[in-house]
């Protein structure tokens, strides 16, 4: 039986434990405590702001719950050190990079950006026949002048246009073929009829997932196939790349997840505990995360351009300064305050002596 729960949130900029545990029937927060994230350099291993933060609880509740060699110990012994459950959330691992490509920029693409805004991705790069580019030598080019971890291919309804999706398809296969390495899977979530097509062009060359439509009709969309692989390729091709993450991985029983999940599972009890219709935001450092939970549905919005830390820079190319500085309580022109939002884009963890 678990009766007591240490929980590590391994965010972009900060590394957060929780301590739960479980007084007089109920499961009660007993202490919390952060330290700066450490998967970059000088330090290069995600384990050790994680042992920070986890001492600092120690020391707040003064018992053990790290061996001398600094993993967590599990389960609680009789003289109450240790957890019965160690837990890791992770949103430190950098978002896939994305290239969507589709027919009409507002109907299939649309779809395929609301996709891929399921998990932690940026769509970098977008093809559409009627935004462009559109000859087959400028979209080849572009995918070779900037290979994206995966590519999200969309476009024509079920039973809807086949020629120009197999066409786009072709243009990728060949763009692959001519990258010698780091060729990205591809994800097919177009015209349903086109899968077998599909297989022969590009099963060859790169990791081809088919999955619904996510524009099966013009009035409606169907992500939630596509949002799962997308989730999956997160968690197994960019989370690995963090340095001493499979030592992170190693501490616990459990799957390391993104850490939008858990504040999706928070947003989606509270609704349904309360019957009530919720909104949450989440805001990071990096990414902001918003999630509605309704009577009728569970969705989530991912932003991972969009964070009031390392983000700041894509976030002020996104939205004028000004909009921002109205807000200011006090005096500070309009150029000081961008400079002190991109210093804080290069120092997140650092907070400010002085306005």
């Amino acid at each position: 039986m678990i009766k007591s729960i240490l929980a590590a949130e391994c965010g972009s900029t900060t590394t957060t434990a929780i301590l739960i545990e479980k007084v007089d029937q109920t499961f009660r927060l007993a202490a919390t405590a952060q330290a700066p994230s450490t998967y970059r350099s000088p330090w290069n291993d995600i384990t050790l702001g994680v042992q920070e933060a986890v001492k600092h609880i120690e020391n707040l509740v003064k018992r053990t719950l790290l061996t001398p060699g600094g993993w967590p110990i599990t389960p609680q012994n009789p003289a109450r050190q240790g957890v019965d459950a160690f837990l890791v959330i992770c949103s430190a691992g950098e978002p896939l990079q994305m290239l969507v490509a589709g027919l009409a920029h507002d109907i299939s693409v649309r779809s395929a950006r609301q996709a891929a805004a399921g998990t932690y991705a940026n769509v970098s790069q977008v093809i559409s026949l009627d935004d462009g580019p559109h000859t087959p030598e400028e979209r080849i080019q572009l995918i070779r002048t900037h290979p994206p971890d995966a590519i999200l291919l969309a476009g024509g309804i079920d039973g809807g246009a086949t020629r120009p999706v197999l066409e786009m398809g072709q243009a990728i296969a060949t763009a692959l073929q001519l990258l010698e390495e780091n060729v990205p899977p591809v994800l097919y979530a177009g015209n349903r009829e086109l899968r077998p097509q599909m297989a022969d062009i590009l099963g060859p060359l790169t990791a081809l997932h088919s999955v619904n439509n996510v524009r099966p009709m013009l009035n409606a969309d169907n992500l939630q196939e596509a949002q799962q692989i997308l989730e999956q390729k997160y968690i197994q091709q960019n989370m690995p790349r963090l340095a001493g993450f499979d030592k992170l991985k190693n501490w616990s029983q459990y799957d390391v997840l993104p850490a939008y999940k858990s504040f999706e599972k928070l947003v989606a009890f509270v609704g349904q505990q309360n019957s009530l219709n919720v909104l949450g935001a989440n805001i990071g450092s990096r990414s902001t995360v918003v999630v509605t939970q309704t009577q009728a549905r569970l969705h989530t919005t991912v932003r991972s351009d969009m964070g009031l830390g390392q983000s700041l820079a894509s976030l002020l190319e996104q939205i004028p300064v000004e909009q921002i500085h109205r807000w200011l309580p006090f005096s500070l022109p309009p150029e000081d305050l961008k400079n002190q939002l991109l210093t804080k884009c290069l120092y997140p963890n650092t907070i400010p002596t002085s306005p």
